[in-house]
C-alpha cells in the first residue's frame, strides 16, 4: 500500500513529541561542551518519497527566522516544523504542525560562575513559528 501526501498528514504527532524530548537531552549535552545552543530549523518533508528524511537549516544571526522558515516549508512542502534557539534566559524547542504545537522551555540558570540548564516545562498550543500553526487556534 503506498502513501499519499494527504495520508502522510495523519502522521502521529505523538512521534514528533518523543523526537522533541529526545533533543531536550540533546540540547543538556551540547550545553555543558558549549555553554551555548545555536538556532537551527527543522523540517519533515510532506512528500511522500523524502518522508522520513529531515531537513536541516541552520538559521544565521541576520536572518529572519520566520522568513527562513516561511522558506523552509515552501521548500519541502513541511508536514512539521521544528525549532532549537537559545534566548537570553532559556533555551526554547517549538515543534508545530498544522494540528497542533508543543513547546518546550529549558532555562538558563546561573550556577556560581557558570550557566546550567535547569529543569524544562512544556506548554501545548501557546507559541509557535506561526507558520504552520497559530498561537490561539483549537488544535484537531
Amino acid at each position: 500500500m503506498s502513501r499519499t501526501p494527504q495520508a502522510n498528514r495523519k502522521k502521529p504527532f505523538k512521534v514528533l513529541e518523543l523526537v522533541a524530548h529526545q533533543a531536550v537531552e540533546d540540547v543538556r549535552k551540547f550545553w555543558r561542551e558549549h555553554q551555548r545552543y545555536p538556532t537551527v530549523l527543522l523540517a519533515w518533508p510532506l512528500n511522500p518519497k523524502v518522508r522520513y528524511d529531515v531537513v536541516h537549516c541552520s538559521v544565521p544571526s541576520d536572518a529572519s527566522l520566520i522568513r527562513t522558515a516561511m522558506e523552509l516549508t515552501a521548500k519541502t512542502d513541511a508536514y512539521a516544523l521544528f525549532l532549537l534557539d537559545q534566548q537570553e534566559h532559556r533555551v526554547r524547542l517549538l515543534l508545530e504542525t498544522h494540528e497542533q504545537a508543543l513547546a518546550i522551555y529549558i532555562p538558563i540558570e546561573r550556577h556560581g560562575d557558570t550557566k546550567a540548564l535547569g529543569k524544562e516545562r512544556e506548554e501545548r498550543n501557546t507559541e509557535s513559528l506561526g507558520v504552520l500553526w497559530k498561537a490561539g487556534r483549537p488544535s484537531n
